[in-house]
């Protein structure tokens, strides 16, 4: 997408190109994009090298990796933790989103359809905003009220892209048959959901210290929560006993298993 470079238009079709600063170290990333272009379609046109371009927004989703530091995780991660969303920046570009199932359909339907030597943006429908209204939307709409949003700008710049103001128009990738399914809270909560049973995974083998709240008689079995739970947002820890336990009872839990958001675990000895 920072092919485009420094473009302040609401509309930008495939043909429109921005301004990108040669003398900015940052702007290798820019212009090596352009350059990649460049070589795709010289080879296409001299050597009929079946080439298609997509331009991709910011791709998200469920499976990512636990390493991502791009915003879209950063704000994630800081929601599920119950923490304030921190912003380097005033947060004025925009960002154009595109969820990961739509944009791995784009791809084959240019494989297919696309026009040899053409490029195509990928991107959502409706999906763009800045990143300050995307960091505020998130906070409303999963923070629980447990969550601000904090501009906290460096004095110097740490290698940030120049602020950007282009929404990405995808018209074009439409007329030959693609369509966007997943709206922005659709993606969020489908990524949201995978980020905390992903971290839930990673308590497999631990033990925590857990506080009895219910027993069923039915299974034999308590519910509890461990003190980073929360009542009506986390899942809970559902465990069995040797012995007979009662509400309010503090105990060691070792977590064996995950079902959907709640762990599974027993008492250790």
């Amino acid at each position: 997408m920072e092919m485009y470079g420094t473009i302040n238009d609401e509309n930008v079709t495939e043909e429109k190109l921005g301004y990108i600063n040669t003398l900015n170290v940052r702007s290798s990333y820019s212009e090596g994009k352009r350059v990649c272009e460049l070589y795709c379609y010289s080879y296409q046109k001299e050597y009929g090298v079946p080439v298609k371009i997509a331009r991709i927004a910011q791709t998200f989703g469920a499976g990512i990796s636990k390493n991502e530091n791009r915003v879209y995780k950063i704000f994630a991660d800081a929601v599920i933790n119950k923490e304030n969303i921190v912003l380097k920046s005033k947060g004025t570009t925009i960002i154009n989103y595109s969820y990961t199932t739509d944009t791995v359909i784009a791809l084959l339907v240019l494989l297919l359809k696309g026009k040899n030597g053409e490029a195509y943006n990928v991107v959502g429908e409706k999906t763009n905003m800045t990143i300050l209204e995307s960091a505020k939307w998130l906070a409303d709409e999963f923070g629980e009220g447990k969550t601000d949003v904090i501009i906290d700008i460096p004095k110097e710049n740490a290698g940030f892209a120049p602020d950007n103001k282009m929404v990405l128009n995808n018209e074009k990738l439409k007329n030959i048959g693609w369509n966007s399914n997943y709206t922005l809270k659709q993606g969020y909560t489908r990524l949201i959901n995978y980020l905390k049973e992903e971290k839930n995974n990673e308590k497999i083998g631990k033990t925590y210290r857990v506080v009895v709240e219910d027993y069923d008689g039915y299974s034999d079995s308590y519910t509890g929560r461990t003190y980073m739970d929360a009542p009506e947002i986390d899942g809970l820890v559902k465990f069995t006993s040797h012995k007979d336990l009662d509400i309010g009872d503090f105990v060691d839990v070792e977590i064996f298993d995950v079902e959907d958001y709640d762990l599974i675990g027993e008492v250790t000895a």
